[in-house]
């Protein structure tokens, strides 16, 4: 793998002359030193001679001299073993001298807390691109919390405590979240999207996956992440946010199951996630969610199944759709017991039996869409009289068998007129 080089900085090469310099100036004193020793030794020595010549005998004078010699000797070694130490730093010296003043150190060489503190000044969007530098330098960047932290705190602001409320926000930081690494996302919902009420990203070519760092972001109650074109599975770590009471994933391609965890979500009011590729069984604990007032889940490959019994206990839902979802059986006569509901949308699915005359107590409702079935029968005559808000009503491509009821007939008939056809 290429490796690259970075210039070494002028000053540390500057101080690194000056030290040399330093010590062959102390060097060349050093000699200059001993040289005086020596001259001084020599003239002292030849007095003493003269001198010790006129007390000493001659074999003592002899032994004397000898000593003087061999101290002028090993005298005579020292300066040798300065000069070529003097000599051997004038090299060292010289090759320190590139003319060129081009200084290098490979990447690989520099230790990864340097490695990060260099990076971290190159903006998040394009710094992970250089992760294929070199296996240390991915190692530095890639799945450091560390560094993350580092080249956020360079380029991003954290947020002001009068904006945690803000309805709609995207930046470029909160699209890159989407693609970072993990320790990107986690470092990134802790330090800057803390705090935050409402997440609404609509209408964006995003990319990506939702992160599961979302289930951080503990003071969220409104999220939606809808027309964006992501993918993968719908993190498990959403059930975390419990105060959440409007989630709307809708017009992605999120695919996988409900997870679990959406049990946890209590407080939840809105969900809205139609127009996935969701698969799996019709998740049960949806009817534990009782809070629910609107319930989205059409246009999914969800397994064939019955509308699940547990959707009974969501007394408080004005709008439910489950079109285009597998739903096979009948419809449930508890369907009854939702009287807020206003929109009831079970087309295009593979619903069969008749039409129950529980459907008569939903007073309420004002759109009802039941084409693309194989519903059969009669329509009950209770259900002809309960459902007079009708203003919305799609039978077609089911096997009724006539007469129409009266106010079911009109409302066909009006909706002919003004649309061409039922």
């Amino acid at each position: 793998m290429t490796q690259d080089l970075i210039p070494t900085t002028q000053a540390s090469v500057k101080s690194c002359f000056t030290t040399i310099e330093a010590r062959l100036l102390e060097i060349e004193n050093r000699q200059t030193c001993i040289e005086n020793a020596l001259k001084t030794q020599t003239a002292s020595f030849a007095k003493l001679e003269v001198l010790l010549s006129q007390m000493l005998p001659t074999p003592q004078l002899a032994s004397l001299t000898t000593s003087v010699e061999d101290l002028s000797l090993q005298l005579a070694q020292t300066e040798i073993k300065l000069h070529s130490l003097m000599t051997s730093l004038l090299s060292e010296t010289s090759k320190a001298q590139n003319k060129s003043r081009k200084f290098h150190t490979r990447f690989s060489a520099l230790p990864r807390e340097l490695i990060g503190q260099i990076f971290s000044w190159i903006h998040p969007r394009s710094v992970l691109k250089y992760t294929r530098l070199s296996q240390n330098v991915s190692l530095a960047l890639r799945n450091s919390r560390h560094f993350a932290g580092l080249n956020l705190a360079r380029f991003c602001r954290r947020p002001q405590n009068d904006g945690f409320a803000v309805t709609s926000w995207l930046n470029e930081f909160d699209k890159l979240w989407l693609r970072w690494p993990t320790a990107y996302q986690n470092v990134y919902a802790e330090q800057y999207l803390m705090g935050k009420v409402n997440m609404a990203w609509e209408g964006f070519i995003l990319r990506g996956k939702i992160p599961d760092s979302i289930g951080k972001i503990a003071s969220l109650k409104s999220v939606t992440i809808t027309q964006t074109s992501l993918n993968g599975s719908i993190p498990a770590s959403i059930g975390r946010l419990e105060n959440l009471i409007h989630l709307d994933l809708s017009y992605n391609n999120l695919s996988g199951h409900i997870p679990s965890e959406f049990a946890s979500l209590t407080n939840l009011e809105r969900l809205y996630l139609y127009d996935n590729n969701l698969t799996g069984p019709m998740p049960l604990l949806l009817g534990g969610l009782t809070k629910l007032t609107c319930l989205v889940l059409d246009n999914n490959a969800f397994d064939e199944g019955c509308i699940p019994d547990t959707f009974a206990n969501l007394v408080e839902l004005e709008y439910l759709d489950l079109r285009g979802t597998n739903r096979t059986g009948k419809i449930p006569e508890w369907i009854g017991q939702l009287r807020r509901l206003n929109r009831l949308d079970l087309g295009n699915n593979k619903l069969g039996g008749c039409i129950p005359t529980e459907l008569a107590q939903l007073t309420r409702l004002e759109s009802l869409s039941l084409e693309s079935n194989h519903i059969g029968g009669t329509i009950p005559d209770d259900v002809n009289d309960g459902l007079v808000g009708l203003t919305d009503l799609t039978l077609d491509v089911n096997q009724f068998e006539k007469p129409i009821p009266t106010v079911f007939a009109n409302l066909l008939e009006s909706i002919v007129d003004q649309e061409g056809a039922v």
